[in-house]
């Protein structure tokens, strides 16, 4: 199909990328906002912004006045369109670069899961200190336990979950899950995040962050759990109550909590769970793998290639479902 026409982008986007899209069918024509100059502040002569979720995270609670300018097409180099501020979404087109991590957070996920179970960190801190370092007595046996025949439990089962159950299931795990739409996959789906909490002994939440699930995580949902399950959250923190997990974590109500995402984040040094010897905080990270920006660039231009075209982007933004 013929290019309809040559997209005058912004880009806000990684700079390492630019050649790509400077060489694209599309001939687009780049953009670029002097430093402090913000993206919702595009050129006259634009008619789409390439940027990162995070550069509307101060965006304005009133849209500026013209807005949005020549704008039609939005396009996220990240996952999700939850800061996007509601009248940033008059734009015909947004689209999110949605699933691009799934398989280095799931690759997280496992990680977390095998050294919360195997204490190789602690091993490994008795050989160094010790002076008898075969000594079984010191060993964390309490603590250690096997991953075969644990239940994992999903809260959300979309491209994230589905990467994490497929590998879950290599291990012997029994994978459940709970999401919002019609299930598929080979989980088992349960009805509610109540059974799910009350079933599983590693909860990962890997749903969007949405009015339902904006701090699913409570002390009800805390009290259903077992006292031994561990908790991982490499979603949004807001999907967490902060302050009901460190009651939770203090009195022996869940043994463990690995967060990747927190709400502040980063999560200031003096925080109490910022050293919590029953938390594990990770800087955001588990979305990172060596080649994460061709990926994206790659999703990125594939979909400037169909708006240049008319044709139907992927990954469009549903904000009636908030993602």
């Amino acid at each position: 199909m013929a290019t309809k026409h040559n997209p005058i982008l912004l880009y806000a986007y990684d700079p390492s990328q630019r050649a790509r899209f400077e060489a694209h069918e599309s001939a687009p024509q780049l953009r670029e906002n002097a430093p402090g100059v913000p993206v919702w502040q595009p050129p006259a002569d634009a008619d789409a912004i390439v940027c990162f979720l995070s550069s509307w995270a101060r965006a304005p609670k009133k849209a500026p006045e013209g807005w949005p300018f020549n704008i039609r097409y939005i396009q996220f180099a990240s996952a999700g369109v939850d800061t996007l501020p509601e009248w940033a979404r008059s734009v015909p087109h947004v689209a999110s670069a949605r699933g691009i991590t799934a398989e280095p957070i799931a690759d997280y996920v496992m990680a977390a899961i095998l050294g919360d179970c195997k204490k190789l960190d602690l091993l490994a801190a008795l050989l160094r200190a010790g002076d008898k370092p075969f000594d079984e007595t010191k060993w964390p046996k309490d603590s250690m336990r096997s991953i075969k025949s644990q239940t994992l439990g999903l809260v959300g089962y979309g491209a994230i979950g589905q990467a994490i159950a497929r590998r879950a299931e290599a291990f012997g795990m029994e994978v459940i899950a709970v999401r919002r739409s019609a299930p598929d996959g080979s989980a088992r789906f349960v009805d509610s995040i109540e059974q799910l909490a009350a079933c599983a002994d590693q909860i990962v939440l890997c749903a969007p962050a949405t009015a339902d699930t904006h701090r699913m995580v409570d002390d009800r949902f805390l009290s259903l759990v077992n006292p031994t399950a561990h908790l991982i959250n490499v979603a949004r923190g807001a999907l967490v109550d902060h302050d009901a997990l460190l009651r939770a974590l203090d009195t022996g109500r869940l043994r463990h909590a690995t967060l990747d995402v927190t709400d502040p984040e980063p999560l200031p040094l003096a925080h109490p769970l910022a050293h919590h010897p029953k938390a594990t905080v990770t800087p955001h990270a588990a979305w990172y793998s060596p080649d994460h920006f061709d990926r994206v660039t790659t999703k990125l231009l594939d979909n400037l290639r169909r708006y240049a075209n008319g044709e139907p982007l992927v990954d469009t933004a549903d904000f009636a479902r908030g993602y």
